[in-house]
């Protein structure tokens, strides 16, 4: 989760949703975030093949409604900005969909509670960062899903971050998404790799072609490479990471955080996007 200049309200408990019509596919595109500039087997050429392949006519992306728009796209990973600018180039849609609040930061897990979690996710193969077919894979879900069942069963939501309250609201807010645009016959989610097993499982049941994004061959350095309009949003985001870690204290644990954020958000805008090198 980014951390934004203005706290987000917390929205009442989700109430269920009439299920969207038959006919329409919602399409997953699980990534790694930071690592898809460092990381040859998942990077900014996959997410844009993956973009074309699907080629959407709505798109969720993993930033919240509230800061999405007043505009602060840095508010999700910096590949939510680009796919955001990658669908308005082309007229789509772009409805933001996360969920979290500032007041609920992981909680502390003992060591005790932190044994057994490690005991019952023992054997689990759950590779970070993972290639753009690991990501896609049902090993890969099913190994997610045992990691994040885990924490929550042996520490509770709040050690994970609200996981299992973030998922439902993304969930339901695809959901209402979908019904803002009938017209949308196909829905890009792109979340992190580790919500869309998660998500795909709350959707299992409506009446909805749920599938993973298919596989692809990465496009060429010069089609996956940033928009102006894109570099412009993530300069835009780096200054507004550096005016919060400015504002915290010497010791506070999120200047770490932050300033790995800014790491990857200078790469990303140095490089517009491509790994080092291409």
């Amino acid at each position: 989760m980014t951390a934004a200049c203005a706290s987000s309200s917390t929205p009442a408990t989700p109430k269920g949703a009439s299920a969207p019509e038959a006919g329409r596919a919602v399409v997953f595109l699980g990534t790694p975030h930071g690592q898809l500039v460092k990381f040859a087997g998942f990077h900014f050429g996959h997410v844009r093949s993956a973009y074309d392949a699907v080629s959407p006519d709505l798109v969720c992306v993993e930033i919240r409604p509230e800061a999405f728009a007043r505009g602060e796209l840095g508010d999700g990973p910096l590949e939510m900005t680009y796919l955001t600018c990658v669908a308005r180039e082309r007229g789509v849609p772009v409805e933001g969909i996360d969920w979290w609040t500032e007041s609920t930061p992981f909680a502390e897990v003992d060591p005790v509670t932190q044994d057994a979690i490690e005991k019952d996710i023992q054997g689990v193969s759950l590779p970070f960062p993972p290639t753009y077919d690991e990501a896609r894979s049902e090993a890969y879900a099913t190994a997610s899903l045992r990691v994040h069942e885990a924490r929550v069963r042996h520490a509770g939501d709040a050690a994970a971050g609200d996981w299992m309250r973030r998922n439902l609201w993304m969930v339901h807010r695809v959901r209402e998404a979908i019904a803002r645009h009938p017209e949308a016959r196909r829905v890009l989610v792109a979340v992190g790799c580790e919500h869309t097993a998660i998500m795909r499982q709350f959707m299992s049941g409506e009446p909805l072609a749920i599938r993973l994004a298919p596989p692809v061959t990465p496009v060429p350095p010069g089609a996956a490479r940033a928009s102006d309009a894109c570099v412009l949003e993530w300069e835009k985001s780096l200054a507004t990471l550096r005016s919060q870690i400015a504002a915290l204290g010497e010791r506070d644990p999120l200047r770490e955080r932050l300033g790995r954020k800014v790491a990857v958000l200078t790469e990303a805008i140095q490089r517009r996007g491509l790994l080092a090198g291409e």
